[in-house]
């Protein structure tokens, strides 16, 4: 496309609402003249670009693809001998009784580097807490020195009386956090590995920009601290690859050399709260980096040693200070938020987070068609999420896959490449692989050798369901160039068949290969093979041998509709329900759209779309399942036609009539056919044929 005249293209600003996405907003109009030739439309996470009202691209928003070497990220973590190394722990107290126990067993009984306590009670009135600290410091096997002030002088001062004492590198701690099995060497590592590292931070519930599983939130925490630091420890700690505007003060390693060149806290952050993003950002200027220490996980409170007022009060004082002395420290903190290699970082301690929780973790192949196949994997998702981690996988462009989990209330996703997704997964415990659809998948033979690769690592179940006939023929439906249901006589013929085809689904250069490497996997891989009716196991059994003993059959379950009351009316009407390709009969429902002016007392309906322009066929819009009775109640439909012509694994719409209770015609193929065949109000038609599917439905309906 060329264009001359390029000063004529303008652009326009629109806010108008579209109906093809709920949600969706005209962004912008590119004009060539008065004529509109280019819009941009952005819905709920996803953006789109028209030209000449053709989609030309698809993305979301939302999703960041990966750039982290997930192979190396999930390699041994580097090992230092740390026995010359000590730290002094610096604890300033000031009430927060309930949770002193907790804290200093943690430190007594997990800390695994020499180490000396200096703690600050700072004049706290709950006489238990001195009288607690004194027993600590009598019963204590290392160096305790104990601070106690006659007058409460703050956090800050409290900390800055603690730092005259200190000897080695420092970890500040407050009172309100509980430390796992051999945190310190995992603290203390960066400031030994890296002479550029001022300060170090763990992972937590609740630390800001290092908090998981949500990041900048205070996550409630109900999880095993040790188990979640046992799967955070397969991370490999690479501490070079980022630099924070900042550390959290609530448990923070602070080198000795820094803290002497920059000096102390600052004194006018008095009680605390930003006194830390201080000292780090005098760090930064001076030269130094904060850093994350990604394999360690300890739990903080937040907040426990200040009320809900005070510490407002306090956030609000003195983020007015920081935006002063550091003009772009909040940009900085925001790009934090946003930097790709953390996102994905931060993704993938998420996953080890949540697989600690789960009862099992399964992982979903999926494809991105939409239809009846990813309502039904949804929906499973929305009920093994309660108490599983599901790992759903979509294919993108470029073999990118889009991994996205689900755990109770949580989901977020990122692009991974396979190589990542195999890191990943031989990182964590898989209990099933399921295989729930793989159309649009570029090349679906690797895609299976990937997932063979992966039940080996992981000695994983893998479950194939059969939404449709991939596993058999790249057209999916076994409906052949002559648009006519092949019944899988011969797959030798099934090379030719496909050549001849003007449209194949799913894009293949070797049919016999993809039907080779289906075939192994079925009956190499697969450890079951769910369908959905019996007419789609035969049909399986025929293809390839030795499937008998794996094969489930397990009907769908749709939610409850009510049932139809029709109106007395005058004439018989009919409908067709959902979107109705060349194999579910578009070229019948077309056939009977000429036809029927021939049938006087007749009257059609489609609730779906057709790829044709109807002329005696009404159409109803798709449907919402809530609103189905209501909309054949509404036009006092009286039958429902499903006019496919392959044998279709399972009907929605066929299992959606009957449970309305409405009378169902179809032909005699697949899984529709077995269903209506034990139905009171069922009508098998026995030619696929408008005037004989007509002729037949007028007669059975006349009974």
């Amino acid at each position: 496309m060329y264009f001359t005249e390029w000063n004529y293209i303008m652009t326009k600003f629109v806010m108008k609402s579209e109906t093809f996405e709920d949600g969706a907003k005209v962004l912008r109009y590119y004009f060539l003249g008065k004529f509109p030739f280019l819009k941009k439309i952005k819905g709920t996470g996803v953006r789109k670009t028209f030209l000449f009202n053709y989609c030309i691209s698809k993305h979301s928003a939302k999703v960041v693809k990966n750039s982290l070497d997930y192979s190396n990220l999930l390699m041994p973590s580097e090992v230092v001998d740390l026995k010359k190394h000590k730290i002094d722990i610096i604890i300033p107290v000031y009430n927060g009784f309930d949770y002193l126990p907790n804290l200093f067993n943690s430190i007594n009984q997990n800390t695994d580097v020499s180490f000396r306590l200096i703690v600050v009670n700072d004049h706290s009135p709950d006489a238990r807490v001195l009288e607690f600290l004194l027993q600590q410091k009598n019963i204590s096997h290392n160096e305790f020195i104990l601070l106690n002030n006659e007058q409460n002088l703050g956090f800050v001062q409290s900390v800055n009386k603690a730092f005259q004492y200190a000897q080695n590198d420092v970890v500040l701690m407050n009172t309100d956090v509980v430390l796992p099995k051999n945190w310190a060497s995992r603290l203390l590592l960066p400031l030994v590995l890296h002479k550029n590292v001022a300060s170090v931070t763990p992972f937590s519930n609740a630390a800001t920009m290092f908090s998981l599983p949500v990041m900048g939130s205070d996550n409630a925490f109900d999880a095993d601290l040790e188990k979640v630091n046992t799967a955070l420890l397969k991370l490999n700690a690479l501490y070079h690859l980022f630099e924070f505007p900042t550390g959290v003060g609530f448990c923070m390693a602070i080198k000795k050399e820094v803290l002497d060149k920059i000096g102390p806290l600052d004194l006018a952050f008095e009680k605390g709260y930003g006194e830390e993003n201080d000292w780090c950002q005098r760090a930064v200027n001076a030269g130094y980096v904060n850093s994350l220490v990604y394999n360690l996980f300890i739990w903080h409170k937040h907040g426990g040693s200040f009320d809900a007022l005070e510490k407002k009060s306090l956030i609000n004082k003195h983020a007015k200070i920081i935006t002063q002395r550091y003009p772009n420290y909040s940009y900085d903190v925001k790009s934090t938020f946003k930097n790709q290699d953390y996102i994905s970082l931060h993704f993938l301690a998420e996953i080890l987070y949540f697989s600690t929780l789960a009862e099992k973790t399964q992982v979903w192949w999926r494809h991105s068609w939409g239809g009846g196949a990813e309502i039904y994997a949804l929906r499973k998702i929305q009920t093994l999420k309660e108490n599983n981690l599901i790992i759903s996988l979509q294919e993108d462009v470029n073999f990118a896959l889009k991994c996205t989990y689900s755990y109770k209330n949580f989901q977020n996703c990122l692009y991974l490449s396979y190589q990542d997704a195999l890191a990943l997964f031989s990182n964590i415990q898989i209990s099933d692989l399921v295989v729930n659809n793989l159309a649009g998948y570029e090349n679906i033979p690797m895609t299976l050798d990937f997932i063979h690769k992966l039940k080996n690592i992981s000695k994983a179940k893998v479950s194939f369901r059969g939404h449709d006939f991939q596993c058999i023929c790249p057209n999916i439906t076994l409906v052949d160039y002559h648009n006519v249901y092949c019944q899988c006589r011969d797959l030798s013929l099934c090379p030719q068949c496909i050549f001849r085809s003007a449209s194949v689904l799913i894009k293949t250069d070797n049919v016999k290969k993809y039907q080779n490497a289906w075939c192994d996997f079925l009956q190499n891989v697969a450890d079951e093979i769910v369908v959905f009716s019996q007419s789609s196991a035969n049909i399986l059994c025929k293809a390839y041998n030795g499937l008998t003993h794996k094969i489930k059959i397990i009907p769908h379950t749709i939610p409850g509709i009510r049932k139809v009351v029709t109106k007395p009316h005058k004439g018989l009407n009919i409908c067709v329900l959902g979107n109705i390709s060349p194999a579910k009969g578009a070229n019948i429902l077309k056939e009977l759209d000429l036809i029927l002016p021939k049938f006087k007392n007749v009257h059609m309906f489609l609730a779906g779309k057709v790829g044709f322009s109807p002329k005696n066929i009404k159409l109803l819009g798709q449907y919402k399942l809530e609103n189905l009775a209501s909309l054949m109640e509404k036009n006092f439909i009286d039958f429902i036609l499903i006019p496919s012509v392959w044998p279709e694994t399972f009907s929605y719409t066929t299992e959606e009539a009957m449970t309305m209770g409405l009378p169902v015609a179809c032909y005699d193929l697949g899984a529709p056919a077995e269903r209506v065949k034990k139905y009171k109000k069922g009508l098998i038609i026995s030619k696929i044929d408008a005037q004989t599917t007509l002729n037949e439905i007028e007669q059975f309906f006349q009974r």
